[in-house]
């Protein structure tokens, strides 16, 4: 357990400062412009994807190469879309989708760094679901429309012969721990979500029923 535990936070610190070197060369030729500016960074989700984040915030290593970092959370990458495109923040930690959507609107942004390339959430619901056909007529919940959560909801369901809509309603609760303690109280019947709410959501008798490595497999792709 230790040797795994020590491997993850090794993990981490890469993933940290291979984030803090993309700030750097992505805002300035040479990080002494921008050391006395603060700089906003916007996430718009609390799990494991977002902890590097947090470990270059927290161990000193923006201030190291010269920046001085501050992060917000926003409970969806289309509204941090929405943040960014309003000039409240240069950096998003969000999703492909949104910045592909924004994209399509003829708005100026770009992906810089990402962290991986498919969707790694399960898809949970609750116990009395018994198979993928089970989920018709039944309510989904993502964050908001056009984010990560969505396009891959929608995505999913059609590899799974499931159309929106026509087979099931899409409700947008916003964050991780709104849909997690609606899908506990049985207000909705399915949702993705990421640790720690996953765990949280194992120990109280949901169910998994597309895993993260099963979502690779369908071909769940998106940039996150």
């Amino acid at each position: 357990m230790k040797v795994r535990s020590s491997a993850r936070s090794q993990r981490r610190q890469t993933i940290s400062r291979i984030i803090l070197i993309a700030l750097t060369l992505f805002l300035s030729p040479t990080s002494r412009l921008f050391a006395a500016e603060p700089l906003l960074v916007v996430n718009s989700a609390l799990n494991m994807l977002t902890v590097p984040l947090w470990v270059a915030k927290e161990k000193g290593y923006f201030h190291k190469y010269g920046l001085d970092v501050d992060t917000i959370y926003i409970p969806s990458g289309t509204m941090g879309m929405q943040a960014l495109l309003a000039g409240e923040t240069k950096i998003l930690a969000a999703d492909g989708s949104s910045v592909v959507n924004a994209r399509l609107r003829g708005a100026p942004v770009k992906i810089f760094i990402g962290m991986v390339n498919f969707y790694p959430n399960p898809f949970f619901s609750t116990p009395d679901v018994k198979s993928y056909a089970d989920l018709k007529g039944k309510k989904i919940a993502v964050t908001r429309i056009g984010s990560s959560s969505y396009t891959a909801t929608v995505m999913l369901m059609k590899k799974l012969g499931l159309e929106e809509s026509r087979d099931y309603t899409i409700l947008q609760l916003g964050s991780t721990q709104n849909r997690l303690a609606a899908l506990t109280k049985g207000m909705i019947q399915g949702t993705t979500l990421s640790a720690p709410e996953s765990v949280i959501a194992k120990n109280a008798g949901m169910k998994v029923l597309v895993s993260g490595s099963e979502l690779a497999k369908l071909g769940i792709t998106i940039q996150h």
